[in-house]
């Protein structure tokens, strides 16, 4: 039985130059248990210049967002989209990465996404393909694309060929990425020390009443607070346990945070083997 991610958010957005740190319109499309229950679409005043090569792909002009909200006037709505969740994008490293520059730029705290991205994905569900752009793919699946670049337009033709991978390849914890941060906290767990930790929460993973476990866990670990990268779990446990419930697509994401910790903690100790046969 293929794996698949029924909860996720689709976002899509257009810079307003070159330089890709600020956004001029932003598009989203919620999918909960594998229905669409949300769209969202605004222009976004980048307080920036805009270029005119952007302006000839999207459209905007700086006339056009010169009364819309800005990315930090926005965000108490997008919050409610990007964060506990699956983020999916076309070419997602361009979306998440000018997301997180503005999210800097507006002094919002930038957490580290767990994403799918539909051009990797693509190439794996499509190979015979020579291009699996956005629009190469709307072709070739028959998904309408009538506005290119409009922000909310794609987010949903990319809503529909990531449907579209999911019904031809299997998608679950371990396929999803962490699009992490440069940035990492000053203290780092040594290997012998994280494996422990993991150790521990793999029993956590593996309990039944999976609430009251991971609560557990999470008091017991509050003291690695600042080391990475557990501080990134315990931030994601505290947001996932405030409401007293772990749905679906919260189990996912918790799983594929561990995964991801486990390919850490793999080449940790393959790092320091090297540094062992160098001395």
């Amino acid at each position: 039985m293929k794996e698949r991610i029924n909860t996720y958010t689709v976002v899509d957005v257009e810079t307003a130059n070159r330089a890709n740190d600020t956004i001029c319109s932003i598009g989203l499309v919620r999918v909960v248990d594998g229905h669409i229950a949300d769209e969202f679409y605004s222009l976004v005043n980048p307080e920036d210049h805009f270029d005119m090569s952007n302006i000839a792909i999207h459209g905007i002009t700086p006339n056009l967002v010169a009364d819309a909200p800005t990315f930090g006037e926005l965000y108490p709505v997008l919050k409610n989209y990007l964060e506990r969740t699956v983020v999916v994008a076309h070419n997602a490293m361009f979306d998440l990465s000018v997301l997180r520059k503005n999210m800097l730029r507006y002094g919002i705290y930038a957490h580290e996404y767990c994403y799918v991205c539909t051009v990797v994905m693509g190439r794996r569900a499509f190979p015979h393909l020579k291009r699996h752009n956005l629009a190469a793919l709307s072709h070739y699946l028959d998904i309408d694309l009538l506005n290119h670049h409009h922000a909310l337009d794609d987010a949903k033709a990319a809503q529909e060929i990531f449907e579209s991978i999911q019904r031809k390849v299997s998608i679950g914890p371990k396929q999803l990425k962490t699009y992490h941060l440069k940035e990492e906290q000053v203290i780092s767990l040594s290997p012998e020390h994280l494996e422990m930790i993991l150790e521990g929460l793999a029993e956590v993973m593996q309990q039944n009443d999976l609430l009251s476990a991971l609560n557990m866990w999470y008091e017991d670990n509050q003291i690695f607070q600042d080391a990475y990268p557990i501080s990134n779990f315990l931030n994601l446990t505290d947001a996932v346990l405030a409401d007293g419930v772990i749905t679906e697509s919260e189990k996912q994401i918790l799983q594929h945070w561990y995964h991801d910790m486990k390919a850490y903690l793999k080449r940790l100790k393959r790092d320091n083997v090297s540094l062992k046969a160098l001395k």
